[in-house]
């Protein structure tokens, strides 16, 4: 996996931290390609459970999974990605 940009990352961090009940594995892709500016960084759709697997030391972490319908391929099961914000506040303090 290449390494990821920091814009990536705050766009990522500020989704789940909006969004505390969590989020779906294509709900941050699709917010990440309708952001814009991060086109030519976007990974692949589907490694985008990778790059959240990734972010797992700074609190992001996999907390179950749904169902989703999909145009293309009907209803599929999706990992929900949530942020563990006393895990992403002691990173972040740790790094200033």
């Amino acid at each position: 996996m290449r390494r990821m940009s920091t814009l990536m990352f705050e766009v990522i961090i500020g989704m789940l931290q909006s969004n505390p009940d969590g989020l779906s594995s294509v709900q941050i892709y699709n917010n990440l390609v309708d952001h814009g500016r991060l086109s030519r960084q976007l990974p692949a759709i589907s490694s985008i459970g990778s790059v959240l697997k990734g972010m797992s030391k700074v609190g992001v972490r996999n907390t179950g999974s749904t169902y989703e319908r999909s145009n293309t391929s009907g209803v599929r099961k999706v990992s929900v990605w949530t942020l563990d914000i006393n895990r992403y506040n002691q990173w972040r303090n740790e790094n200033e």
